[in-house]
């Protein structure tokens, strides 16, 4: 059919009185002519929206389409059956949604397109809630056209638009409920997004301008995604597994980040960061390797030899020991190579440049809190020139002592 339909065989169409080679040329035609979609669209008999937040009402014109579309990809329903299913399909797409990203989910209002090969739904959600203090600006839902007359249409793919998302680490184990969800359904794809990760007692992170994605396989996820934080630009990727055990292999790394921005530090330091970290291993007790460049700092109450009781014999040397059992350090340049467990902690290489003065060290803390390491300071009014030296003690009663020159 080429000519557009006149009003009595539309309205015979929407009758259900239509011969069947007629009535599949017309639907046809009112599937691709937006010209006859409006004219079907206004014939559509209004329907209440019940109460409720998952409510998704679809636009009549949208549901002229789409119950089009079903149609010609095979659904076999015919016009009428098609229509009543993208009618049910509003009311249970917004909660198959929430359950794919494991949260409540109320909906403001939608829009519906199709695909030029008429095998997918796009069904756009406009001003969405998701659950308490999150929401996006809309979700776009790409769902496969066969499974509309399904009890639950398939979602090929979820696209949040400027979503703000908080996220309670401490408060969602993996597996659990809330976002991590995410490692279980379709691909999702993150636009222009905030996150606001709560890390508990070590406070708040906010990252903005989060694009990326989230790739759910049938062990896990992977993750790719960029944005901003502490004032520079911050990427994450890797893999989440969720089986047989939670899992984690994640690069996380950033350049230029305001360490005063940053969750723990706040007004107990001030610098730039570069920074990489990898996490891998199992939720429950990870392992954390990185690097760290920080520059122009100054660091108020994180020096784990603060106090520390110091033995040397040469005043010189004596004098530069102590300055690294200072409670407040200030360095031009602090270089660090480090990796971390629960329960414990080692700095495989540490460079500390401040003034003409520079330490380098290595230090590790164990069961117990108790330290071990060593290290050399260059310094020029010591006697031997430089200072080597050896760490013991706990972190709560670290000890520094002085190794007599030329002793390995």
């Amino acid at each position: 059919m080429t000519a557009c339909p006149d009003d009595e065989t539309l309205a015979t169409l929407l009758e259900d009185r239509l011969d069947a080679p007629t009535r599949e040329a017309v639907e046809r035609h009112v599937a691709a002519c937006p010209s006859c979609l409006d004219v079907v669209a206004a014939a559509l008999p209004a329907r209440a929206a019940p109460a409720g937040p998952r409510r998704v009402p679809l636009p009549a014109a949208g549901l002229a389409a789409a119950a089009g579309l079903a149609l010609v990809v095979g659904t076999g329903l015919g016009y009428l059956g098609a229509r009543t299913a993208l009618e049910r399909t509003g009311d249970v797409v917004a909660a198959a949604v929430g359950e794919a990203l494991g949260v409540p989910l109320a909906v403001g209002g939608a829009g519906v397109s199709v695909t030029r090969d008429l095998r997918t739904v796009r069904l756009r959600l406009r001003a969405v809630e998701l659950g308490p203090g999150a929401r996006a600006d809309a979700i776009e839902v790409a769902l496969a056209a066969s499974s509309l007359t399904a009890e639950r249409p398939t979602i090929e793919r979820l696209r949040l638009e400027r979503p703000e998302l908080r996220i309670a680490v401490a408060a969602e184990p993996l597996g659990g409920h809330g976002w991590t969800r995410l490692l279980a359904g379709p691909p999702v794809e993150l636009v222009d997004a905030v996150l606001i990760v709560d890390l508990g007692p070590d406070g708040t992170l906010r990252l903005e301008g989060v694009s990326g994605t989230v790739l759910p396989s049938a062990a896990g996820a992977a993750v790719a995604l960029v944005g901003r934080a502490a004032g520079a630009v911050v990427g994450v990727r890797g893999t989440i597994e969720r089986e047989p055990r939670p899992r984690f292999a994640l690069t996380i790394g950033g350049e230029g980040l305001a360490a005063e921005a940053l969750p723990a530090v706040g007004a107990r330091g001030r610098g730039r960061l570069d920074l990489t970290l990898t996490v891998r291993g199992p939720l429950a007790a990870p392992r954390v390797a990185g690097r760290a460049r920080l520059s122009g700092a100054s660091l108020t109450g994180w020096n784990p030899l603060a106090g520390a009781a110091v033995t040397a014999d040469d005043p010189g040397a004596a004098a530069a020991i102590g300055a690294l059992g200072r409670r407040d350090l200030a360095v031009d340049t602090l270089e660090l190579a480090f990796t971390a467990r629960p329960g414990a902690w080692r700095v495989t290489r540490a460079r500390l440049v401040h003034g003409a003065s520079v330490t380098s060290l290595t230090l590790a803390r164990g069961p117990g809190g108790r330290l071990a390491g060593r290290g050399t300071i260059g310094v020029a009014d010591a006697a031997a020139g430089a200072v080597r030296f050896v760490v013991g003690g706990t972190t709560a009663a670290p000890t520094i002592t002085a190794r007599p020159t030329g002793e390995g």
